[in-house]
């Protein structure tokens, strides 16, 4: 389990014998792992939020912050622990970001 921390910038993170590029740009998580790339689209993911009416991430909700990618020999799981949010008056921005991924 690898615990991520993420803002605007790129960011480089080692798990066992793995380089794990990390960015976050328009409310778009990017991970680069193995030469491999796999996105979360984190403003998709609060608009699902909204719609259940989850304003605050805790043990009540915790099912709804776990998210899972496969890619061809890598499986992912994401687990979204806060979030920062950009509001203006017509759209949102996500910021920053604490999760954790789990590589199998």
């Amino acid at each position: 389990m690898i615990p991520l921390s993420i803002e605007q910038t790129k960011q480089k993170y080692f798990y066992e014998n793995k380089v794990i590029l990390a960015s976050l740009k328009n409310s778009i998580l990017k991970l680069e792992i193995k030469n491999q790339n796999i996105q979360f689209d984190l403003k998709q993911i609060v608009k699902e939020w909204k719609k259940q009416k989850i304003e605050v991430l805790d043990k009540n909700n915790y099912k709804n912050t776990i998210f899972y990618k496969k890619m061809d020999n890598l499986e992912l799981k994401l687990s979204i622990k806060f979030l920062r949010i950009n509001e203006n008056f017509e759209d949102f921005e996500v910021k920053y970001i604490e999760d954790y991924l789990m590589i199998r």
